[in-house]
C-alpha cells in the first residue's frame, strides 16, 4: 500500500490549482514560487502523474489533476 502525500503538499497543490500560476501561490502561501514549485513537483512524483500542464503564462490542470479537485474546474485545461 503506497504512503498518503505528505499535507503541506496537498495543500500547496489546492492553493496552486485556485490561482493556476505557482508564484500567485507563493505569495499566498509565504513561501518561494521554487519552494511551491518542488512541492507541486515532489507530489507529482509521489503520485506518479503530472496535476499540471506547465505554460507560458499559467497553468491549466491535467486530467488527473481535475480528479484531486472533484467539482473544482477553475484551471481545466
Amino acid at each position: 500500500m503506497k504512503r498518503l502525500p505528505p499535507l503541506a503538499a496537498l495543500h500547496t497543490f489546492l492553493v496552486t490549482a485556485q490561482c493556476c500560476n505557482f508564484t500567485r501561490a507563493a505569495q499566498q502561501l509565504h513561501l518561494t514560487q521554487g519552494a511551491v514549485s518542488r512541492q507541486i513537483a515532489g507530489l507529482e512524483e509521489h503520485l506518479g502523474y503530472p496535476l499540471f500542464i506547465r505554460q507560458a503564462r499559467g497553468l491549466s490542470l491535467t486530467r488527473e489533476g481535475q480528479e484531486w479537485l472533484p467539482g473544482y474546474s477553475r484551471c481545466s485545461a
